[in-house]
């Protein structure tokens, strides 16, 4: 296992973040798998935190999924409650569950993913840049530009960009925390064989 999170309030606080990135409404037993992917929370701290905060009202039932098990969705006051206890909360455990949301969001069959592209020829030296913003129903999660030297080379990254906005995601996210050895799988780049 790795760093374990066992203090109520780091579960409700990963556990809060975690839906916020997801930005949708989860069932129990869905957000419990994602969870234990990041081996950092037990399942009995998860079910502790998890009804927990349903009693303090941060998070809400909204509402039956396609299986009919409830849904349920942060509210206002666990926003406010996760944005207060975030800077007490370790960096790198905010950073893996912002990951956890970006991977679930990746395998899931409705990702709720779309994307907005634009080419644009800069004449000072006749380059290409691509302007991009990803979304996660409606709420903008990536808006990035990049330079080129063609205009195929552009119309390949928005093409790209179209098709896997879900890899950007994960991959920009990866790139900027530093954390890419999903890429790498366990083998750390930098490390010579």
């Amino acid at each position: 296992m790795k760093t374990p999170i066992s203090k109520m309030d780091d579960v409700k606080i990963f556990v809060l973040h975690l839906i916020h990135q997801i930005n949708r409404p989860m069932t129990y037993v869905g957000l419990n798998e994602i969870v234990e992917v990041t081996e950092h929370i037990k399942y009995i701290d998860f079910a502790e935190a998890f009804y927990s905060m349903i009693e303090d009202g941060l998070l809400d039932p909204v509402g039956k999924g396609l299986d009919d098990d409830e849904l349920f969705f942060i509210t206002d006051k666990g926003l406010t409650v996760a944005d207060g206890l975030k800077s007490e909360f370790r960096e790198a455990l905010l950073r893996e569950s912002t990951l956890a949301a970006h991977r679930y969001l990746r395998f899931s069959k409705e990702k709720g993913l779309t994307c907005e592209c634009e080419i644009h020829r800069l004449e000072v030296d006749k380059t290409y840049t691509v302007d991009f913003r990803i979304y996660n129903r409606k709420k903008e999660v990536v808006h990035g530009s990049v330079n080129t030297e063609s205009e195929e080379q552009a119309k390949q990254m928005t093409k790209n960009i179209y098709a896997n906005p879900d890899v950007i995601l994960m991959g920009m996210t990866a790139l900027m925390s530093g954390d890419v050895n999903y890429i790498w799988g366990t083998q750390d780049p930098k490390k010579k064989k």
